[in-house]
């Protein structure tokens, strides 16, 4: 509990993936996915509990090994299209009727950022209390030029006539998946982590490492066998 808010960690992991198969199980270095959330969450101090919400009972097995909570999933909020708020909803509801549990603010730690840092997610969700937010987004700073494609083909910069040297752009900031905060009656009034008064919390280039192709895990795997991971 920090400042009288009683916070939960929620960790997706759906069974389903179309890009990498069992995605959430595959590993890291010598850490799957699914172990590295989980271990980053249960060592997060201003959690009061943490959650992992799966339809697949591979999943439900592996999580009860590392000894945090589970709630099963049903089908209908595990598909392709499934919005992963619906999931966290329900995950706030099952917690109240089967373990009388009840909760001011949830944390939506997605198990695709492996890099995240138990520190970040904690300093941000103090920032976010601090703040009386509605939610808080984590954002990785980007100077790449960006921009939109016209119809005929042409691209269109956002930022216009701005330096052509990347060390003299001024930053932009790119919504980055290491963490989702949202006051729960925000979620539930809303059903989204989105809100009008989105805080943003940065974080490092290494935390902002996002997993969702076969391609993100290999640069995953090349850099955890580096120095660069703490």
């Amino acid at each position: 509990m920090y400042n009288q808010k009683k916070i939960l960690g929620v960790i997706p992991a759906r069974g389903g993936s179309v890009s990498v198969p069992k995605k959430n199980i595959q590993y890291i270095g010598e850490r799957s996915l699914l172990e590295l959330a989980v271990t980053c969450a249960q060592e997060i101090p201003i959690f009061d509990h943490v959650v992992v919400s799966t339809d697949d009972d591979e999943f439900i097995k592996i999580s009860k090994s590392f000894g945090v909570d589970v709630i099963a999933r049903p089908a209908e909020l595990a598909s392709n299209d499934a919005i992963v708020e619906l999931s966290v909803l329900h995950a706030l509801d099952q917690l109240k009727e089967t373990r009388n549990m009840s909760f001011d603010i949830v944390a939506l730690l997605e198990p695709t950022s492996p890099f995240r840092k138990a520190e970040t997610v904690n300093l941000a969700i103090e920032k976010f209390i601090e703040s009386n937010a509605s939610s808080l987004v984590t954002v990785v700073e980007q100077t790449e030029s960006l921009g939109n494609l016209s119809d005929s083909g042409y691209f269109i910069p956002i930022v216009k006539d701005g330096p052509r040297r990347r060390q003299d752009r001024m930053p932009l900031f790119a919504e980055c998946g290491v963490l989702y905060v949202a006051q729960a009656s925000h979620l539930r009034e809303t059903s989204s982590f989105v809100a009008d008064d989105w805080l943003a919390h940065p974080v490092s280039p290494l935390e902002a490492i996002d997993i969702n192709t076969k391609y993100d895990f290999a640069y995953a795997q090349w850099i955890a066998s580096t120095d660069l991971v703490e």
